[in-house]
């Protein structure tokens, strides 16, 4: 509760023009580092993350040396030296269902780790959802709102996990929603 208040202090903060020296800009043209290896499910994540963000920038991003570092558990040996050199714990998401730990090293790196592939697909299309973009953007046309700056405070954490294991929504199809 108190890691989700931190984030959206943090979003607050972007809305108003706030930075602090110590945020990561998400909508940078962020290096995203991730295994080529990594199973179909993040990598489709990715690109759904990828055109998310063209939405909400307009295409106006800056450029610069931040990075994006995306990964499951077990699946990418970069990514596990990289968690050794900043001490990044997983203990708390490891080897639970769909699971995953969005963390902010500094103003140039943030960390999207995952229990198993599709949480780390889900960890991925949270960031979309930070953005201000709508699950339902395709369904039902609602488009985000442009923004110009994201910031995410260096520290921040959030882990989220289902509280059921399969996830998914029912589409009411009865008789009465398809008549004319």
């Amino acid at each position: 509760m108190l890691r989700l208040l931190f984030l959206n202090i943090s979003m607050l903060m972007a809305l108003s023009g706030i930075s602090y020296a110590s945020s990561f800009n998400l909508l940078r043209k962020n290096r995203i580092i991730v295994d080529k290896s990594e199973d179909l499910v993040v990598l489709t994540a990715i690109d759904i993350f990828k055109s998310d963000l063209h939405k909400v920038s307009g295409g106006n991003m800056q450029s610069d040396n931040s990075e994006l570092w995306v990964g499951t558990i077990g699946n990418n040996s970069e990514l596990e030296k990289f968690m050794k050199k900043y001490r990044i714990s997983i203990k708390d998401i490891k080897g639970k269902w769909e699971a995953f730990k969005i963390i902010c090293v500094d103003e140039n790196k943030l960390l999207v780790v995952g229990s198993d592939p599709r949480g780390t697909a889900y960890g991925v299309l949270e960031l979309s959802r930070m953005m201000g973009v709508s699950p339902w953007e395709w369904w039902a046309d609602v488009h985000p709102d442009k923004k110009d700056f994201l910031y995410i405070d260096k520290g921040v954490v959030t882990v989220q996990s289902p509280s059921v294991q399969y996830r998914g929504i029912f589409l009411n199809d009865e008789d009465w929603a398809l008549l004319p």
